[in-house]
C-alpha cells in the first residue's frame, strides 16, 4: 500500500518498533535516531556506520552500543531473526543499486518482526553530496521512484510518502534559505521523502 501522509519525526520512525526488545540500524550516523528508539520502547539498539567519525560522535552521546563498520558486509554475517527491528534511515540511496537489493533480502533475513526504512525519490542527487569528496561513502549512487522505493519490499508493505519533508523541516530558516537550498544543492528541486514499513509474516 502506497500512501501520502505527512512523515513526523519521531512518532513515525518509533512507533513501528513498539513491540521489539532489540533494534539494528544499518547506517546509523551519529545515532540519535536509535537512541530515540531505544529510549522510548526500552529496547537494547546496536549501529553500524562506515564512517568514522560518525561512530565516534556517536559513541560520546549513544545510549545504545555503536560499531564501525560496512553494512552490506555485517548483514550478510548476520543470522536469520537476530533482532526484532531493523531501522535503515536514508540509506540505500548510497549504495548501488545492487548492493540495495542484497542488503534488502538481508535485513528482511535478520528481522524478527519490522524492518523501517526511509528513502528519498523522485530526485536528481545532492550536490552537497556530489561535491564532498571526503565523504565518497555519502554520495548518491542510486535513485529510485517511488514505486521502486515501495517495491523492494513487497505489496504487503505500507509506504508513506511525503513531498514537503525536506521544505518542512527548514521552514524555520525562511523562504529565502528553502529557494537557496533547493538551487544549490538539490539541483532545483527537493527530494519525496518515504518511508515504509515491512513487517515479517510467519
Amino acid at each position: 500500500m502506497i500512501e501520502q501522509r505527512k512523515i513526523v519525526w519521531p512518532n513515525n520512525f518509533v512507533s513501528p518498533f513498539t513491540g521489539c526488545k532489540t533494534v539494528l540500524d544499518l547506517g546509523c550516523a551519529r545515532g540519535s535516531k536509535l537512541n530515540k528508539i531505544c529510549g522510548t520502547i526500552g529496547a537494547t539498539g546496536l549501529g553500524i556506520d562506515l564512517r568514522q567519525f560518525c561512530v565516534e560522535n556517536a559513541r560520546k552521546n549513544s545510549l545504545t552500543a555503536i560499531q564501525y563498520g560496512d553494512v552490506v558486509e555485517v548483514a550478510r554475517d548476520l543470522l536469520e531473526n537476530s533482532f526484532d527491528g531493523i531501522l535503515m534511515a536514508d540509506l540505500l540511496h548510497c549504495l548501488p543499486r545492487e548492493q540495495s537489493l542484497e542488503l534488502v533480502s538481508y535485513a528482511k533475513r535478520i528481522a524478527r518482526l519490522v524492518v523501517v526504512t526511509s528513502l528519498p525519490v523522485e530526485h536528481r542527487g545532492w550536490r552537497q553530496y556530489e561535491k564532498q569528496e571526503q565523504e565518497p561513502e555519502m554520495k548518491h549512487k542510486s535513485q529510485w521512484t517511488l514505486q521502486q522505493a515501495h517495491d523492494l519490499w513487497g505489496d504487503e508493505t505500507l509506504t508513506v510518502y511525503d513531498p514537503d519533508f525536506i521544505e518542512r523541516i527548514h521552514h524555520k530558516k525562511g523562504p529565502e534559505y528553502i529557494e537557496w537550498l533547493k538551487k544549490e544543492q538539490y539541483n532545483g528541486k527537493f527530494a519525496v521523502m518515504t518511508l515504509s514499513v515491512w513487517r515479517k509474516h510467519e
